[in-house]
């Protein structure tokens, strides 16, 4: 996968096809795996790609994230999951609330050196306690300018019945999943009958956007 400010590109050696944006088909031919495993461009593989994700000028003018809110989960009062381990004889606890804490403030910092030019909020950095609507509303209270949207990331570190269970997990809302995202100020200004029609498209915009966040 590669990508720029608004474009991703997805690719394998397996396919002469690749995809643009989520559902762009592209020709792209000249791509093989070497000996050593890595993946080798032909000269008109490197050409079409610099041509496709070379910066574009309308992305200075277009949609951007302008912050990114990361969100520990639970918090003071709220433990979360708690891991007990039992380490040179002696039994340690672990609370997700600090684990999640710790990540999100690395984060943080990775990011802020990253990209310095956007804001990156953390819905607490203390071990506070905030109720998922305390949560959200500081994301939305967040100064945005009119092209500007916000990345909205919940960190948590979930426990499992199996004790052998590894890796991540990260979630999104499914395709089938449909809410109404068109607020009270918009229907005064908007007809009734566009307003599903609106609502729809808006919903699967989002949708298609946090699928590529995730994967």
């Amino acid at each position: 996968m590669l990508f720029n400010q608004s474009r991703i590109l997805v690719f394998s050696p397996l396919s002469e096809t690749a995809i643009l944006n989520g559902s762009i088909p592209i020709s792209l031919p000249g791509i093989r795996v070497g000996s050593d495993g890595a993946v080798i461009l032909a000269p008109e593989a490197q050409n079409l790609l610099a041509s496709l994700l070379s910066p574009p000028e309308i992305a200075l003018t277009g949609r951007r994230i302008g912050a990114i809110f990361l969100d520990p989960g639970h918090g003071g009062r709220d433990p979360g999951a708690i891991g007990r381990h039992t380490i040179d004889g002696t039994m340690q606890t672990l609370q997700e609330k600090d684990v999640v804490l710790e990540i999100g403030l690395q984060i943080a910092d990775l990011l802020r050196a990253t990209f310095p030019e956007k804001q990156i909020l953390l819905s607490r950095e203390t071990d506070r306690y905030l109720t998922l609507e305390e949560r959200t509303t500081k994301a939305n209270e967040i100064p945005l300018k009119e092209n500007e949207s916000i990345l909205y990331v919940s960190i948590h570190a979930n426990a499992a019945i199996n004790s052998m269970a590894r890796g991540f997990e990260v979630w999104y809302l499914p395709p089938d999943f449909r809410r109404q995202l068109i607020g009270p100020g918009d229907r005064e200004v908007l007809s009734e009958s566009v307003i599903p029609i609106l609502n729809t498209i808006l919903e699967e915009e989002i949708t298609v956007e946090s699928i590529l966040l995730a994967q």
